[in-house]
């Protein structure tokens, strides 16, 4: 399964580091969100290229300090389920 974004490029982002929240704003539905901020990194990555949980999860790991708790594929494709049911990004199968 493939994931993507239902609006790419028409996502604003607002992040504060030290509260792991962020703001997101679709410009194609005027509606706003409140995410954590793995939540966001994963919108981030899927607005470069649509990606497979495990290519999301491999990707999030390599961006941690070494020593940081690892994203497992459950936690992204739980985490992709939540970005699903408020609709910024959708599933296909290649």
């Amino acid at each position: 399964m493939v994931w993507s974004l239902l609006a790419p490029g028409k996502l604003c982002f607002r992040s504060w580091d030290e509260e792991g929240l962020a703001v997101v704003y679709n410009t194609a539905s005027g509606d706003t969100h409140l995410i954590e901020s793995p939540g966001m990194e994963i919108l981030q990555l899927l607005q470069s290229s649509p990606d497979c949980v495990d290519g999301l999860t491999h990707t999030l790991q390599a961006m941690l300090p070494v020593g940081e708790p690892c994203f497992s594929a459950p936690y992204v494709s739980e985490t992709l389920q939540q970005l699903m049911a408020i609709g910024l990004v959708s599933d296909t199968v290649p």
